[in-house]
């Protein structure tokens, strides 16, 4: 059997022909980042690089354009306002409920403990001599600056001091507990390996917090470094660094929140400085005054007619146009100081302008920069706008069931830390010099102190668009079990213990007057509440209907 040899077919082609190309369609692939086909992705340039040292770069320069706009920016400003109402409104309140039962106490002393705990604290913190190191600023004050530079700077520090009590005599005051809120600008950006610090902050080998390196002016002038201990000689924190450490979590300090939407705010400030302009250069030439004749072909004609047999129709025309010159001269148009329009010049017509700036789209699409710095600063957008259009009670409600998570994670990570350390080291020094009485004495509330130190605060209530709608919600959960009358009250940010206090004082007046207190639900002739359900009734024989 013979082999017969395989070979291609040759073919004659002419020069200078081009390939077709390939019409097979390219391979697909399964990758991430492969959908860019205009190469926007490929031209951005983002490295990985670890999260304190993102913050180091950025941090100094963000806080300072940050607060240059909510200084400069009313919208801003009213942003950040509203931020604070919703996490703290006019201030943060303590619900001290200790579990005192293994210190020899029962029930109702501890109750007793807790209701005068709470009383003396209130009148601490509320007292600016005796809470604030400057005597200047009470607690809730504090609290407030706390929001105020989180969101410009992201970070706070809560430095606590302890006067003497020869010190207290000079001020007239009688604690020795005092706080300074202090502005992380003053905490000084150094990183030096051989000696633990970073970023201003000496940490051990664990990375545990041990002093901060603060920067403070010197007897001579100048700044010096002074470095404070993260804890006393007893335990006690003597500073608090306030920052919500989840958005940066290998980061020692923070980033302003606004960061995010700082290009935002640019935009705001460039499209309302643009606006206004435009506008006003449209104001400014709101009339103008038209008329028929040309001016380059007019002149044109004088010249072509100098000189020639039609000289005389020239010199017409030149009389004519002198004329009109003199009419323009004599006539005025005012439209600043009083209105006048004087005679126009012959062929002349006054025209008025309307200004088309803003354009219809201005309003919606700054409305819409609002609305990305309202979901970044975790306020509502129609708060942050202040345009309620269109909205309903779902709608509403809608709008803080997303937003209030992330108000009350904020009060609990970056505001209420300052309140929950000055309240324990307050507490500490009140047993300490027997001005609250302990079983035990100092020697068990230390032993214990973290323990009997532990205290809850609460803040404002989410806002409700309808009230009436919000107490029959609060009812119905009431009645099915699940939920409880303390929580309710801590819902609305008041402490329930309180509150029955107050009512039942209250309910004690109402019987000495011969009146009935409204919590009391009024009882029929049969002894039942005229809040159940009536039974129809029967209908009569014979009876008219």
């Amino acid at each position: 059997m013979s082999k017969t040899a395989l070979t291609r077919p040759k073919m004659r082609v002419p020069a200078r022909t081009q390939r077709v190309a390939s019409t097979t369609a390219p391979r697909s692939t399964m990758r991430y980042l492969r959908g860019d086909p205009s190469g926007l992705l490929a031209r951005r340039s983002a490295p990985i690089r670890a999260g304190s040292e993102d913050v180091r770069a950025a941090a100094v320069r963000a806080s300072s354009l940050a607060t240059d706009f909510m200084h400069n920016s009313g919208w801003i400003a009213g942003a950040v306002d509203q931020v604070i109402t919703d996490t703290i409104g006019e201030g943060l309140k303590i619900n001290y409920k200790p579990d005192l039962s293994k210190l020899g106490y029962d029930k109702k002393e501890e109750k007793e403990f807790a209701e005068l705990v709470e009383k003396q604290f209130r009148a601490y913190a509320n007292n600016p001599l005796e809470v604030d190191l400057a005597g200047q600023k009470r607690l809730a004050e504090m609290d407030d600056g706390v929001c105020r530079i989180y969101a410009t700077k992201g970070e706070a520090y809560g430095v606590f001091s302890f006067m003497s009590p020869e010190e207290r005599k000079k001020y007239g005051i009688r604690t020795g507990t005092k706080v300074s809120l202090v502005s992380p600008h003053k905490l000084k950006w150094e990183t030096s390996q051989l000696i633990g610090l970073e970023d201003g902050i000496f940490k051990d080998d664990n990375g545990r917090h041990l002093k901060y390196r603060f920067q403070r002016k010197g007897k001579i002038g100048g700044l010096v470094d002074h470095d404070v201990d993260a804890f006393d000689g007893l335990g006690l924190r003597q500073v608090v660094q306030l920052m919500d450490r989840s958005e940066n979590p290998d980061a020692s300090r923070g980033v302003p929140l606004m960061t995010a939407v700082l290009n935002n705010m640019s935009f705001q400030e460039q499209l309302g400085n643009a606006t206004l302009a435009t506008a006003l250069a449209q104001a400014i030439m709101a009339a103008t005054v038209k008329s028929p004749d040309a001016s380059e072909d007019i002149f044109q004609a004088f010249q072509a007619l100098d000189g020639s047999d039609n000289e005389d129709i020239g010199e017409d025309l030149a009389n004519l146009w002198r004329s009109r010159l003199e009419a323009l001269q004599e006539g005025t148009i005012n439209l600043s100081d009083g209105v006048r329009v004087n005679h126009l010049a012959p062929g002349e017509e006054f025209e008025l302008h309307s200004s088309k700036t803003p354009n219809p789209h201005y309003v919606s699409f700054f409305q819409n920069l609002l609305r990305e710095v309202a979901r970044r600063i975790g306020a509502t957008a129609s708060s942050v706008t202040m345009d309620h259009t269109g909205a309903t009670y779902s709608s509403v409600r809608m709008e803080y069931a997303t937003i209030w998570p992330i108000v009350t994670r904020r009060r609990d990570r970056v505001v209420a830390p300052l309140t929950k350390v000055t309240f324990a080291n307050w507490l500490d020094e009140e047993i300490a010099e027997g001005r609250l009485p302990f079983k035990g004495g100092y020697t068990a509330f230390r032993a214990n102190r973290e323990q009997v130190s532990q205290v809850d605060v609460l803040g404002p209530a989410q806002p409700t668009a309808d009230d009436d709608k919000k107490e029959s919600a609060r009812k119905k959960r009431l009645e099915n079990g699940v939920s409880s009358v303390r929580r309710e009250c801590s819902l609305d940010g008041v402490d329930y213990d309180q509150i029955q206090r107050e009512i039942d004082e209250e309910i004690e007046d109402f019987k000495k007057q011969g009146r009935m207190h409204p919590s009391e639900k009024v009882q029929g002739g049969s002894g039942k509440s005229e809040d159940a359900p009536k039974k129809p009734k029967a209908k009569q024989p014979g009876g008219d209907e």
